[in-house]
């Protein structure tokens, strides 16, 4: 069995059929790729890792979100990355209905990766995800150019404890190390040529621009380390369009399945 847990949040697009007739006209299978974390279903499901999938849209109950978390749209927004309505008016969620999500999708998807993280045989956590190229209006970063990748620990920007952070989801020495060896499969496997903005510049970067969120914090509160993953997707999605770039897809996997086995030979048996 493999030693590493990735945990694929925001890859899915299915969208319960009784809740269809709720959602705006122009919330459909495509706009909830255009919001997804495009095509991270393929590109974490690698060899050397057990990845476990959401299957839904993020917009249904977000994984990522604490059960009651507000901020940041909530655990069951009503609006998307632009602030734009997804519901028809007057049939937004309630609160009763978010608790009941919350119950039977967002914690089962939580057990699954739990089950996993919980066998004795597990050693890293990895909470997968993609970050869009341009930052959404709604993230803090709007109008910044981002890395390739960013690993995060919950720590600062060389992956050391940030004040009032209560824990680390892994040491800082690991986190850099892990950085380093990203940049080295990056940029030493050569990326299918795709245009100029999908060129990969080697760019991983720590804690920034996140942080680590709600599922990372939650697998590795019991002592496996771990990290969130933010690939950029602009890496093998065209934005514009977003089909996957020709042969860049099985390049990034090449590249996480070199990096999971760098980290599966590092790391020391579970204690």
């Amino acid at each position: 069995m493999s030693a590493i847990v990735i945990g694929v949040p925001h890859a899915g697009l299915a969208w319960p059929e009784e809740l269809k007739g709720r959602l705006l006209p122009h919330v459909t299978e495509h706009f909830f790729l255009t919001q997804s974390d495009a095509f991270t279903d393929r590109v974490y499901d690698v060899p050397g890792a057990r990845a476990v999938c959401y299957r839904w849209a993020r917009w249904l109950a977000d994984p990522n979100r604490a059960p009651r978390q507000e901020s940041e749209g909530g655990v069951v927004p009503r609006t998307d990355f632009a602030e734009q309505p997804l519901y028809r008016p007057g049939l937004e969620p309630d609160e009763q209905e978010r608790d009941e999500r919350v119950a039977r999708y967002h914690r089962t998807f939580h057990d699954r990766i739990a089950e996993q993280v919980g066998d004795p045989r597990t050693r890293f956590y990895i909470d997968g995800h993609a970050m869009a190229g341009t930052p959404p209006v709604r993230s803090f970063d709007f109008g910044r150019t981002r890395p390739d990748a960013t690993i995060s620990n919950l720590g600062n920007t060389l992956g050391n404890p940030s004040p009032g952070i209560p824990f680390l989801t892994c040491g800082p020495d690991l986190a850099r190390w892990l950085a380093d060896r990203l940049v080295h499969h990056l940029t030493t496997l050569p990326a299918p040529q795709a245009g100029r903005r999908a060129q990969v510049t080697g760019e991983v970067w720590l804690n920034n621009p996140f942080p680590g969120g709600y599922g990372v914090r939650q697998h590795t509160a019991g002592g496996l380390p771990g990290i969130q993953l933010e690939l950029n997707q602009r890496m093998w999605t065209d934005e514009e369009t977003f089909r996957p770039l020709p042969r860049r897809i099985p390049w990034v996997r090449e590249v996480m399945r070199r990096w999971v086995a760098d980290i599966a030979a590092h790391l020391p048996a579970r204690g």
